[in-house]
């Protein structure tokens, strides 16, 4: 049916949904009231899904910047600060609440890109450092379960 449906359609949703949130109601409110359910139906089925991999994407950055954090806050204590604790709880709090309350994130899509995600905190954590750091892989609870602070609460 959706392929009936795709061959059908001759409106590009992808430059639709880049556009603005807005724009994209728009265009289904028309849809809805011309009666063109199955088109509608298609194109937020589409907009579910780009909506889950952007999600899924701002999931990963925060998991790398998180990673990042981490690498450089036990790498050296100039970078333990109380700026940077709270960033590690941001990130932290960011990336629980992806996971309990969207619904299309998990835990498994965390640990499916975990080793991809040290590899590019790595290198960032580098970068900032100007020099190669052979940092080790940080572990799920290492990230997820240790406080990270100046003082023990």
């Amino acid at each position: 049916m959706k392929t009936e449906i795709a061959e059908s359609i001759t409106r590009d949703w992808d430059l639709v949904f880049a556009e603005s949130e807005y724009i994209v109601m728009q265009e289904f409110i028309k849809l809805l009231k011309k009666g063109n359910v199955k088109e509608l139906e298609y194109a937020m089925e589409l907009y579910l899904d780009d909506i889950k991999k952007q999600e899924e994407r701002e999931l990963l950055y925060n998991l790398r910047d998180l990673m990042q954090t981490i690498l450089l806050w036990n790498y050296s204590e100039t970078y333990r600060s109380s700026d940077n604790a709270v960033k590690i709880s941001n990130y932290k709090h960011e990336i629980n609440m992806a996971i309990d309350f969207e619904g299309c994130l998990s835990n498994e899509t965390l640990k499916i890109s975990w080793s991809k995600t040290f590899q590019e905190a790595r290198e960032r954590a580098a970068i900032f450092e100007n020099k190669i750091i052979n940092f080790k892989e940080l572990e799920w609870d290492e990230v997820f379960n240790n406080t990270y602070s100046l003082f023990h609460v």
